[in-house]
């Protein structure tokens, strides 16, 4: 079943590109909204950078090897018009 090529890509198609990235037993956590979470404070200037990818799914996450003191420090930007990561740190 591949993902349908119909743009802006909906939510789903977004959770499937993250855990094409991040397998789903790799995942301890995350969320996933379309705009940039408010507790992401390490982005430097988070409006620029809110901007630069204004039209995306943001997936915080944090890993299962993650310190256990990090919940959701990760960031996972997919562009809904080209279904492509644009960001992953």
């Amino acid at each position: 079943m591949g993902l349908r090529k119909s743009f802006p890509i909906r939510r789903e198609q977004a959770l499937a590109i993250f855990h094409n990235r991040y397998r789903p037993s790799l995942v301890r956590s995350f969320k996933i909204t379309d705009t940039l979470p408010e507790d992401y404070r390490h982005v430097p200037g988070d409006r620029d950078f809110y901007s630069s990818y204004a039209n995306c799914w943001f997936v915080q996450f944090a890993l299962t090897d993650d310190d256990p003191c990090i919940v959701n420090g990760r960031l996972l930007v997919v562009s809904k018009s080209t279904a492509q990561i644009v960001y992953d740190k």
